[in-house]
């Protein structure tokens, strides 16, 4: 997962403490550290609860949320262009809060991203989606991730998700945080990685101009 706390993508084993139970569900929190900034991540699962290695954990979950830190701090690229950026941010802050509004809002913002850089609108975001693909405007590995977030939002069974990205839908468990995984990756991909190389292109001009030497 990628830690709130630090932005930084990290393994770590959660440990679960039971809360209680009533008509929802029974309640537990899942903590653990960051191995890279040491500050504590929690989440508030509720769900069905059975035994997995000896220990109590929830095998069904119907909601999760970020509790520790509040509020997920995910920094955007500047590269990013604006509108994009405010959208991503958005969902951001409503993931601890409202998953389905984060999702919503998500799929909007992969929707507006894909829109903008190929310059066309297609009837579906799935279409969108599998345009990309075929364009291999993405790497091999975010194209599986791409796949699976279609998967995910379960687009078959509510096709509303396809054709209207910014509807309220319910959310499969940890549909809302892998879309903003996937934005992540396409951010680095169509922005920062481009900006990175056209910088380093431009110092060596520099130095090639400066020795008297052609270009690249």
């Amino acid at each position: 997962m990628k830690c709130p706390h630090c932005g930084v993508t990290v393994h770590y084993r959660a440990e679960a403490v039971a809360i209680g139970e009533d008509v929802t569900g029974s309640d537990m929190v899942y903590w653990g550290r960051c191995p890279h900034c040491e500050l504590i991540v929690a989440h508030w699962v509720t769900g069905l609860v059975g035994v997995e290695g000896g220990q109590l954990v929830v095998t069904e979950p119907t909601s999760k949320r970020l509790v520790l830190p509040p509020t997920a701090d995910r920094p955007v690229p500047p590269e990013v262009p604006n509108n994009v950026a405010d959208d991503y941010r958005e969902a951001a802050l409503t993931l601890s809060l409202s998953p389905k509004a984060s999702a919503a809002i998500s799929r909007r913002c992969l929707q507006n991203l894909i829109r903008q850089k190929t310059g066309e609108k297609k009837p579906t975001l799935e279409m969108e989606i599998d345009g990309i693909i075929e364009a291999k405007l993405v790497s091999s590995t975010l194209a599986d991730q791409l796949h699976a977030v279609r998967q995910i939002g379960n687009f078959a069974a509510h096709p509303t998700k396809d054709t209207d990205t910014g509807s309220i839908l319910d959310v499969e468990p940890g549909e809302a945080e892998w879309n903003l995984e996937i934005l992540d990756g396409m951010f680095d991909e169509w922005y920062v990685q481009p900006a990175k190389a056209l910088a380093r292109r431009d110092a060596m001009n520099e130095k090639l101009t400066k020795a008297g030497k052609p270009t690249i």
